[in-house]
């Protein structure tokens, strides 16, 4: 989608996530005694110049703020830095308004405070920049801010994806600070490799993340209620098709049965549910290596 088309459909996302949350509400949670939310992708950022600090925030507003912020924040709508810049490049790009579109303060407020939790996917960690403005073009991507990847980062088989755990738990401060500490569900975070039932690195990137995460609860109060791990098995990854592989259990895509079976990574999984307890050292092998 284009500029314009990507902001419509986010628009009219959250109104209909709204609608359903209200009929939710009214409907059936005093039955069901269920809960309603959204889960929501965020990368972490961390600034490529130490003092650009600025830049991670701005990058924050635009990359999870911009559906967070009409939800979860108490004055709703979409971060005044949003509202601002895509209104300036509008004008710089020749549209006759800005085309982020603007709700109605009814909107604003139906749409403020519908979702009973945050559900997150995060899997890395960006570096950003601030680029500056040039007379008479665009700012970069709407939002001012370059993003780049971390080449000292350990890499995974996905381009996009380095092994930042630290953003991980900035993350997780980061929504907790913005949206009055919300109950956080982690509904996604994994880490992509080629083949094999080995997968060592996976464990390693497991481990370091959920250890950033405890400290997040433990040393800053943050309201993290679940943690789930992607993927159960490995499956079509968009347009890697079956190249990358995410999941706990091996999948055989040229056996006409698809043969299941689990990797290093499941055991060591179980025994951290079982055990209550994170444990690098220790190894649990009961599995075939392939």
């Amino acid at each position: 989608l284009g500029y314009p088309g990507k902001y419509l459909c986010m628009h009219n996302i959250l109104k209909a996530h709204a609608k359903i949350f209200h009929i939710y509400d009214k409907e059936f949670r005093k039955k069901q005694k269920g809960q309603i939310g959204i889960v929501l992708y965020c990368s972490g950022a961390f600034p490529k110049n130490p003092f650009d600090t600025a830049a991670v925030d701005v990058q924050f507003q635009f990359d999870c703020g911009w559906v967070a912020h009409p939800i979860f924040s108490k004055t709703g709508d979409y971060p005044a830095i949003m509202r601002h810049q895509i209104a300036e490049n509008s004008k710089l790009d020749g549209f006759p308004r800005s085309i982020l579109p603007v709700f109605s303060p009814e909107w604003v407020q139906y749409i403020k405070g519908t979702s009973d939790f945050f559900g997150l996917n995060h899997y890395t960690s960006k570096l950003v920049e601030i680029v500056p403005r040039s007379k008479g073009q665009a700012w970069y991507d709407y939002s001012g801010v370059k993003t780049s990847i971390d080449p000292s980062r350990p890499k995974s088989a996905s381009d996009w994806l380095r092994v930042v755990p630290a953003g991980f738990q900035e993350i997780i401060k980061k929504i907790a600070s913005e949206y009055d500490n919300p109950p956080i569900f982690i509904t996604e975070n994994g880490f992509s490799d080629r083949c094999c039932t080995s997968d060592y690195l996976r464990i390693s990137y497991l481990h370091s993340y959920m250890k950033a995460m405890l400290t997040a609860i433990r040393e800053s109060g943050c309201n993290v209620k679940g943690y789930a791990v992607w993927s159960l098995l490995d499956n079509f990854e968009w347009n890697k098709g079956y190249t990358e592989r995410f999941g706990l259990v091996h999948v055989n895509f040229t056996d006409p049965n698809r043969t299941r079976t689990p990797k290093w990574s499941m055991n060591w999984y179980k025994h951290v549910i079982e055990t209550k307890k994170l444990f690098i050292d220790e190894l649990p092998i009961t599995t075939i290596i392939v």
